[in-house]
């Protein structure tokens, strides 16, 4: 791995941890319509990242519409598939989610699921 890899990686997660502990700081405010925001931006970070990679031409894309596209790989497990499902679920009227998640979590779990498959992916390359 290059230097300049080294740093990108060491950026992503910066970036990454910053959403989720925002969306944290959010949470403890009882703004958790803004803590969903910052799990799908720490989402987006990755999938960007991902996506970057793997299939450059949907890089560019909204973090939902990354998250859409994630979701529709038919080799992901079923736990992460349900994952992206939530993350893509509208709030309701009153601004809530209709399953009771924490996408906070879930996020987390997604993250490191894209970061794993990066890195076995890179190991096998």
């Amino acid at each position: 791995m290059t230097y300049n890899q080294i740093m990108d990686e060491a950026m992503l997660h910066i970036q990454i941890e910053r959403e989720l502990s925002a969306g944290l700081q959010a949470r403890e405010q009882g703004l958790e319509g803004k803590a969903r925001v910052c799990a799908r931006r720490a989402v987006g970070i990755v999938l960007r990242h991902h996506f970057s990679r793997r299939q450059p031409q949907m890089a560019s894309l909204s973090v939902v519409d990354m998250i859409q596209v994630y979701h529709e790989n038919s080799d992901l497990p079923p736990s992460i598939r349900e994952i992206c499902a939530h993350l893509l679920t509208r709030v309701d009227p009153d601004y809530n989610l209709p399953v009771p998640v924490d996408l906070l979590a879930e996020a987390q779990l997604l993250i490191d699921h894209i970061l794993e498959e990066l890195n076995r992916n890179d190991r096998s390359a």
